[in-house]
């Protein structure tokens, strides 16, 4: 049979394609890639995976959709159509970073900037209802999460359910973020702050975002590690204007307290002459400047500014080729 027959066959797998006959068009594809065997062109397998997601074949339809890839791997629609049986298996996830793949390849491409934009809404949408299995499936739901309240929120309300131990191993972790050079500096270390001093953070800001219940139960079976690990992952996929947030209400809420307490406690001993004592004065002195002049941020979305308003303390048809 010759490469126009082949031609034909495609021709006529469209035409039923767009009449929403997919087993015709499949039909049709299947016999074109068949005439033209290895010499099969990357557009016949992605109609072919096009038509059998219509199937409802989403396994067949990835294959051929990897296949036109392998050919041709900046043909977009291969990816799009991969996406889709990702996502028609459940495969949220997997659709998102395959379209991510794509719009790396055409970044300014505004359908493709959609595509992703919808993918990540679907993979928070679906966390909401359905559990989350690991923890780098819940970074991928909070990378997606498009609004920066929404992201703070969580991590506020993860916090607040972290019981005062865990919530103490993860506050030494980031202690050295959160004090900037206070670690080096000024003399403030983990064995500073105890457990009691691990406080819930007021959610005044986010009275409208309230903790989402299959997030909350995934956080709380983690083991303590997991936990730790996880709000580190968390804090690595924020924008850099939320971790100016984050430093600050950290600092708020528990380095100052701490510092505001031990120079409340040096000027009480202040008749004391030794010289421990008087480094430890420099020591929360020095805190407290770094403080100063290090934790002047203010957002509309932290816990420790006021937001505007607020009383809180704190801040598929588609045409085949």
């Amino acid at each position: 049979m010759s490469a126009d027959s082949a031609s034909d066959l495609k021709e006529k797998g469209n035409t039923a394609f767009a009449a929403k006959r997919y087993e015709e068009a499949e039909g049709l594809y299947s016999q074109a890639i068949a005439m033209l065997g290895e010499e099969a062109p990357h557009t016949l397998f992605g109609n072919r995976a096009a038509a059998r997601l219509g199937l409802g074949l989403p396994q067949q339809a990835l294959e051929d959709a990897e296949t036109a890839i392998k050919k041709d791997g900046t043909w977009l629609k291969g990816y799009h159509r991969k996406a889709c049986a990702h996502q028609a298996m459940g495969e949220r996830g997997v659709a998102l970073e395959t379209y991510r793949h794509a719009l790396d390849i055409e970044p300014k491409n505004k359908w493709l900037q959609e595509q992703v934009r919808r993918a990540r809404a679907e993979v928070v949408s679906a966390s909401k209802v359905e559990p989350i299995e690991s923890v780098d499936a819940w970074i991928l739901v909070f990378e997606s999460m498009s609004d920066s309240r929404e992201r703070l929120s969580t991590l506020a309300h993860l916090w607040n359910q972290c019981e005062m131990p865990d919530r103490h191993e993860i506050f030494g972790q980031f202690l050295s973020l959160i004090a900037g050079a206070g670690t080096q500096h000024t003399g403030v270390k983990p064995e500073d702050f105890t457990e009691d001093m691990m406080v819930s953070l007021p959610m005044d800001n986010y009275e409208d975002l309230k903790p989402v219940d299959t997030w909350m139960a995934f956080f709380r079976g983690l083991a303590r590690e997991e936990k730790v690990q996880g709000f580190k992952r968390m804090w690595e996929s924020t924008e850099d204007k939320e971790k100016n947030v984050i430093v600050n209400d950290l600092r708020h809420f528990f380095l100052e307290p701490l510092i505001n307490g031990g120079l409340s406690q040096a000027e009480e001993d202040d008749d004391d002459d030794s010289a421990e004592e008087g480094e430890g004065v420099a020591a929360v002195a020095a805190a407290a400047a770094e403080l100063e002049e290090g934790a002047k941020v203010t957002s509309d979305v932290g816990l420790a500014v006021p937001a505007p308003g607020t009383g809180g303390a704190v801040g598929s048809s588609e045409r085949q080729d």
